[in-house]
């Protein structure tokens, strides 16, 4: 049954501003505005969908919605009216933990809060028409239509529905990424195959055409009633330009594109820039690429201006023509909203920081991949100790980070492939998963696993995977796009509400926590992020592939039928580590050595995909398409 009208303002909503926390550039000030159809009013939130503001740009006010979390993460305006979901916190009584979260929808308008429905699992609401609402409540469909509900079957566990500009019609993506169409009078549903998979579907202003954002970080534009793809291309954030058929998104290149002599950190946006793309003709033409500037998260205006987010800062500002003028300068900082309190199933495993495990004489900035792989070896106990004392932030022994960048043997392989990391090259788990790229090659991470004895594959994008994964007690990994950067991340479960599955899950991330302040902090045990596509009152982060990771059920692969050629011998006074066969016992520690020469290559080559954290991130998760090579990289011991 569905709930009544309330009207009321809940303390989730109370505050004076959006929080603002400070971080890597994409954790400070304001995230993607939302504009009114009549362009007098935006819709303001923070970088991580916390708190909702409107701001007039006519008289330059802003007046405070509600500091809830996932306020922001997908509002949308019905007339003067502005509609949007929210998280609510769990109450803690007599000390006891905090009851579950729910989940709650809401209309704001001149200055009033009212809520429309609240659940374990509802979705945010779609504006069919002016006072007619579309949302998802659990397994069904709610409708409000003035003030009458009706209840429709369901789409599944979705949270965002895209309406048709006309009503007739709306859009979802289901927890594959599958799209579909269906129709408000008849329900009758037709699958956009072409789409492939992605998530936040958007209809152009005539209603003919769908954009969305790819798992594979492209923007794909498809015609539903034909089923083909007009356009895709590489970027984020796809907003229609009101009254055409035409696209405005954002690019980025992080610090990955300018490698270890730029001396810039692994996570950095080195430069932003906005595009069109005329979905009619497929070009594609720069909007706005000022170096003084980072705009992102565009939000066109019906008179042609565009409002942007300059992620440097994260200060508001609006493009009139060629003329750049600042809105807003980003608020101070808020007390942040009590964090959601929802069920974990998840299962147990060991925690490593890219940056505070492993040796202080390596910079692991860009081994978000090979600490991944090596954490979830260790949930296996698959490599013996090699104890270090790691200095960062607090002296502490690492067990396992000594076998990033050091050379070793096990199981048969010895791990001397060179690759190239944040500030030097090295061997190890690194060289093997990284060589050449800087960034983690997915064939070399399945390899890597395998040949350690957790059989990994690719296993797709599908939810429903790292659902049955957990269930059966294994922990997963994932190629990720989080606040714009390549990064590889340990998946150890799911988050329920009301006894269900929900989209937010539960990771192992070893470059910390980017939901909950400064990125690259010590707290990525254990760290939540929603699925793309899904609020549930965490970060939402890209996902471009999942892979498994069976230590029950071991896998070796065989060498390849020809050695590699021997790597050229180093200068006499930079004599390499010696390998220490960790099949044999617990390894020493022996200091990271680094010899003057390059990453050994492949003997052969492939197209292959890359990711992690010098790749470069679009949405959902961009994977770098590059020449790699197919041999193993670790030589099997005869």
């Amino acid at each position: 049954m569905l709930p009544l009208l309330l009207a009321f303002a809940s303390s989730a909503h109370a505050g004076a501003g959006v929080n603002f926390t400070p971080g890597v550039e994409g954790q400070a000030g304001f995230g993607a505005p939302v504009a009114s159809a009549d362009g007098r009013f935006v819709a303001l939130t923070g970088w991580n969908h916390l708190g909702l503001s409107v701001l007039n740009l006519e008289t330059g006010a802003v007046q405070v919605v509600s500091m809830a979390r996932g306020a922001g993460f997908a509002p949308a305006w019905d007339g003067d009216a502005l509609v949007f979901k929210a998280i609510a916190p769990g109450v803690a009584l007599g000390g006891a933990a905090p009851a579950e979260s729910t989940q709650e929808a809401w209309r704001w308008q001149e200055g009033k809060l009212e809520r429309l429905d609240a659940g374990a699992r509802v979705g945010q609401p779609a504006v069919l028409a002016p006072g007619h609402l579309l949302w998802t409540h659990g397994d069904a469909l709610a409708e409000l239509q003035g003030r009458a509900f009706a209840s429709l079957p369901g789409v599944g566990d979705v949270d965002l529905l895209a309406a048709s500009p006309d009503g007739a019609s709306y859009a979802w993506n289901d927890g594959s990424g599958a799209l579909h169409v269906r129709e408000l009078a008849t329900g009758s549903t037709r699958d956009v195959q072409a789409a492939g998979v992605g998530y936040r579907p958007a209809w152009s202003p005539d209603g003919a055409l769908i954009a969305g954002q790819s798992y594979d970080g492209r923007i794909v534009v498809t015609d539903p009633a034909r089923n083909v793809v007009l356009a895709a291309v590489e970027g984020a954030h796809p907003r229609w330009i009101p009254g055409t058929r035409t696209l405005l998104f954002d690019r980025t290149e992080t610090s990955a594109d300018y490698g270890q002599e730029s001396g810039r950190s692994a996570y950095e946006i080195v430069s932003a820039s906005l595009w069109t793309l005329n979905a009619d003709t497929g070009a594609v033409s720069v909007r706005l690429d000022d170096d003084r500037l980072h705009p992102r998260f565009a939000a066109p205006l019906p008179n042609g201006d565009v409002l942007f987010v300059d992620t440097t800062d994260g200060a508001l500002w609006r493009l009139h023509g060629t003329e750049l003028v600042a809105l807003l300068a980003a608020p101070e900082a808020a007390p942040a909203a009590p964090p959601p309190s929802f069920a974990q199933t998840a299962v147990s495993m060991p925690y490593m920081h890219q940056l505070w495990d492993t040796p202080d004489d390596f910079d692991g900035g860009w081994s978000c991949g090979p600490t991944s792989c090596v954490q979830t070896l260790a949930k296996w106990s698959v490599l013996p100790n090699a104890d270090i004392t790691a200095s960062w932030p607090s002296a502490h022994t690492s067990h396992w980070g000594w076998y990033i960048p050091n050379n070793y043997s096990f199981n048969g392989y010895t791990y001397d492939a060179w690759g190239v990391a944040k500030s030097q090259d090295c061997q190890g788990a690194h060289g093997f998963v990284c060589r050449q790229y800087g960034g983690a090659v997915w064939a070399y991470m399945t390899s890597f696993m395998n040949q350690h004895g957790v059989g990994s594959a690719q296993v797709g994008t599908d939810y429903n995977t790292l659902i049955s994964e957990t269930n059966a007690g294994y922990p997963m990994m994932a190629s990720a796009s989080v606040l714009g950067y390549g990064h590889i991340i340990a998946i150890r479960g799911y988050l329920t509400s009301g006894g269900s599955a929900i989209h937010s899950f539960v990771t192992n991330d070893p470059y910390g926590n980017a939901g909950t302040g400064s990125w690259g902090n010590f707290d990525g045990e254990g760290a939540v992020y929603d699925w793309p596509g899904y609020d549930n009152g965490y970060l939402e982060i890209g996902i471009s592939q999942l892979f498994s990771a069976h230590g029950t059920a071991p896998v070796v692969e065989e060498p390849p039928a020809e050695e590699e050629p021997p790597a050229e011998e180093p200068a006499a006074e930079e004599e390499a580590a010696e390998p220490v066969d960790t099949g044999l016992g617990p390894a020493p520690y022996a200091p990271y050595a680094e010899p003057n020469r390059s990453p050994v290559p492949g003997s052969a080559t492939a197209m292959d995909d890359i990711g992690g954290c010098n790749a470069a991130g679009f949405g959902g998760g961009f994977a770098l398409v590059a020449m790699a090579a197919l041999t193993l990289g670790a030589r099997r011991r005869r």
